[in-house]
């Protein structure tokens, strides 16, 4: 299983912004009744959660300061696999640490289940990362932040886990606006075409493709034509082949807008139009099979 480090006492946090925004992760900042930041030069400070968000476990604090040592962020989705690596924190309530490796994969997902979500979306790394290093940087070859280190995959295995800097920062400005994160669903129940044995032995010309295995009722779905055993196979002209590309399909559009699904029904294409309904905060929705 995977080990998520000891934050019960402190975790480490990105500069964000100069006038006090900090970014880390949700589950260093979860169930506190007091934050407090140290800078590397000292100085302390009492901080206020602005918002957090459990699904991408991004966390937004805010201290008042002024011309506060921002960071130099990068560009997540220009990540190589086999690039440096630098892990910077504060593990097991030392000063800061500096650990360097490379990054091992991208798009890791289904690292706490067997199961994924379009909110998993690791960069995988040897770099060494402790507990303590939770919310804190993981940098390229030119100190600019790449991702939050936020898990790891056992002490001293050189497997540890950091979210994409473009995740966090969109999820990180939507706290800071609006205190929380609006997300667009359908209200469906989905798994692979591949995972369905008997469609998939029925439909032995389709390989890709994403099964609707029920209908959540009083969603956008369950006012449309769509139906149980009905295979997504685009969205909007895109091709979906897995769960996951559905998800982020989904998650790419505002609430409220217009969706066209590419639908296979008993081996038949139907066209399907609905729109897209606000993602209810049940954690019901969030157990055992993907939703979308």
């Amino acid at each position: 299983m995977p080990e998520q480090r000891d934050t019960d006492s402190q975790g480490s946090g990105i500069i964000m912004r100069k006038d006090g925004y900090i970014l880390t992760n949700n589950h260093v900042v979860n169930g506190a009744t007091e934050i407090k930041v140290r800078l590397k030069d000292g100085r302390e400070f009492e901080a206020k959660r602005i918002g957090s968000d459990d699904r991408t476990d991004v966390a937004v604090i805010k201290v008042e300061g002024k011309d506060l040592p921002a960071a130099n962020f990068g560009n997540s989705d220009e990540v190589k696999v086999g690039q440096w690596a630098i892990a910077i924190g504060a593990p097991y309530q030392l000063d800061y640490s500096f650990t360097v490796g490379f990054v091992s994969a991208k798009e890791r997902s289904a690292v706490w289940s067997r199961t994924g979500s379009a909110y998993e979306d690791y960069i995988q790394t040897d770099a060494a990362i402790n507990p303590g290093n939770s919310g804190g940087p993981l940098c390229d070859i030119e100190g600019r932040v790449i991702g939050i280190n936020t898990l790891i995959r056992g002490l001293n295995r050189g497997i540890g886990f950091a979210i994409p800097i473009n995740m966090a920062l969109d999820s990180a400005e939507k706290l800071i606006r609006d205190g929380k994160i609006v997300r667009p669903w359908l209200g469906v129940q989905i798994e692979a075409l591949a995972d369905n044995k008997e469609l998939a032995e029925t439909l032995k010309d389709v390989k890709d493709g994403v099964v609707i295995r029920a209908i959540y009722p009083n969603t956008p779905a369950a006012k449309s034509d769509l139906k149980p055993a009905d295979i997504i196979v685009a969205v909007d002209g895109v091709p979906v082949k897995s769960p996951r590309d559905l998800q982020r399909q989904v998650l790419r559009k505002q609430v409220g807008q217009s969706v066209n699904l590419s639908v296979l029904r008993d081996g038949k294409p139907v066209k399907v139009a609905l729109s897209t309904g606000e993602l209810p905060d049940q954690p019901q929705f969030e157990i055992g099979r993907a939703h979308v």
